[in-house]
């Protein structure tokens, strides 16, 4: 009968028994509210739609937060190029203000002035500062071997 009622898209208002003793109502007693929850009485082709949808919507919810992993991911990409990109930036200033400080360097070293002077202007320390007047792209850096550890297995 709901299902009948169902197929009509006629909702079951009530169900009622009728003898010489009395009568039950489906509805009175709850029971036709439970029925009509009950997947036993739903049609076959609405129970297909009901698992389709549900699977739609599961689908969707993967989809999301496959789509939020990959914001995440492109974000936290995206945040380490920027670190490079400014770490690189910090590292080419740094190199500018050094050839800067190298130029002035050798202009005070034309102008003859004392190395210690130079040293106090400048920051650079002796061994950055270029030794050979006539050469003035050649600078002097100091370098110092760092100790090789071996390890024996015995």
């Amino acid at each position: 009968m709901i299902q009948a009622a169902r197929l009509m898209a006629t909702p079951v208002m009530d169900h009622v028994i009728i003898s010489k003793h009395g009568y039950y109502s489906f509805k009175e007693s709850e029971l036709l509210a439970k029925l009509a929850m009950s997947s036993k009485y739903v049609l076959p082709y609405e129970l297909e739609q009901e698992f389709y949808d549900d699977m739609q919507a599961e689908i969707k919810k993967v989809e999301e937060k496959n789509r939020q992993h990959i914001y995440d991911l492109e974000k936290l990409h995206y945040e380490e190029m920027q670190s490079r990109v400014k770490k690189g930036m910090e590292k080419g200033m740094e190199k500018g203000a050094k050839k800067k400080k190298l130029e002035i360097a050798k202009q005070m070293l034309d102008m003859g002035l004392d190395m210690e002077v130079i040293q106090q202007a400048t920051g650079l320390i002796s061994t950055e500062i270029p030794k050979d007047n006539h050469n003035k792209d050649k600078i002097i850096h100091v370098k110092t071997a760092k100790p090789k550890i071996f390890s024996h297995e015995i």
